[in-house]
């Protein structure tokens, strides 16, 4: 870091000795009968900076500059590193360092106002960082090759856009048991750090536990980590962990709960009367998760769908563990009545519910 510093300072007054055809500042400057040399600079000369460089933040792929003014700068040399590392960028006006996304431009105030003083010339070295990435924030230092060295610092920060990382995360499902707790996880990255919060995906609120048990709906969550305490059946769905800063565009992760429990069977209406050759409709209500296997059966038989027989299977959209099966039976003959079971089976158990059908007189017309 040292020698970087040195090779630096060497080239700089290595330049400005040639623009000074050889001469150099030195302690003995003055002549012996106390008039000073015309070849050396005075104290007057001494070049100062007007203004502190400052820091800069902005976005990542943005592009930044920073300003180093400096007055009276005569034929010094200036040069631009990175204060971190002491790499060098520039000196003078010529370039260092390969990447093309560093330049550096020269703006002479003098050319603004034709009627400045000597005194009162400044020129401005700006450096420029084009396409910004997160590796360049840091400090850099603009340094003039007086004896001793002038050097001032100037800072970027580079903000970064939000993202969700795959560590700390959880997968896209998460599966429990009904009644068990369930953590849904999501860990952001970003400068400034992102705030992270979570929704429904196809509601306008989540449920949790309240303070005396029972569910409350709530617009949303905030924190990395959405706590679920003994998991109601009404929680399954997809829940969007989203995460949002000051640098758009905000990310959003899809987390998929689904609540397992074993199924159940319920007829709203367990007797079912109807005219002869009439068309009656059976229903029965299933709750279940995973997805069962529901069948129509009587006397111990399985009813097919056709002929008279028509079955219809229809699942909740918004809530994906209720399904609805229909038995239409058309033309009712007296052999159709009788006793009707529905029937949910998975791989958490199975449910029935029965229904019985029976005959009504038709009234003369």
């Amino acid at each position: 870091m040292r020698v970087a510093r040195l090779l630096l300072c060497c080239v700089l007054l290595e330049d400005y000795s040639t623009n000074l055809g050889g001469t150099a500042i030195t302690s003995d400057a003055m002549r012996q009968d106390g008039s000073s040399s015309a070849t050396n600079p005075t104290l007057s000369d001494v070049p100062s900076f007007s203004e502190p460089i400052g820091n800069v933040t902005a976005a990542i792929g943005k592009e930044v500059a920073l300003s180093c003014t400096i007055r009276k700068v005569g034929n010094y040399k200036v040069g631009w590193l990175r204060a971190e590392d002491q790499t060098i960028l520039s000196m003078g006006d010529r370039k260092v360092i390969q990447s093309t996304r560093f330049f550096v431009t020269l703006e002479n105030a003098k050319t603004k106002n034709q009627t400045q003083s000597r005194e009162d010339e400044e020129a401005t070295w700006q450096l420029h960082i084009r396409g910004l990435k997160e590796a360049d924030r840091g400090c850099y230092m603009c340094q003039l090759n007086t004896k001793p060295m002038l050097s001032q610092l100037g800072c970027v920060d580079v903000l970064v856009p939000p993202d969700i990382l795959s560590s700390g995360t959880s997968d896209g499902e998460v599966s429990v048991l009904e009644g068990e707790n369930a953590t849904l996880s999501c860990k952001a990255s970003g400068r400034p750090p992102p705030r992270v919060f979570w929704r429904r995906e196809k509601s306008d609120f989540i449920l949790v536990r309240g303070v005396h048990d029972p569910l409350i709906q709530v617009d949303n969550l905030s924190g990395e980590r959405l706590e679920l305490t003994r998991v109601d059946r009404r929680q399954m769905g997809a829940y969007l962990c989203i995460a949002r800063n000051e640098v758009p565009p905000a990310v959003s992760k899809r987390v998929n709960l689904k609540v397992n429990f074993p199924p159940s069977a319920k007829a709203p209406n367990q007797l079912l009367s109807s005219p002869l050759d009439t068309n009656v409709s059976l229903i029965c209500l299933i709750e279940a998760y995973p997805k069962t296997i529901n069948l129509w059966m009587r006397k111990e038989q399985v009813i097919m769908s056709g002929g008279r027989y028509e079955i219809d299977e229809r699942g909740d959209p918004d809530e994906e563990w209720k399904t609805t099966i229909v038995l239409k039976i058309r033309r009712l003959e007296k052999a159709d009545l009788g006793e009707y079971t529905c029937s949910a089976s998975s791989s958490m158990g199975k449910a029935e519910a029965t229904l019985r059908v029976y005959g009504k007189l038709s009234l003369p017309a």
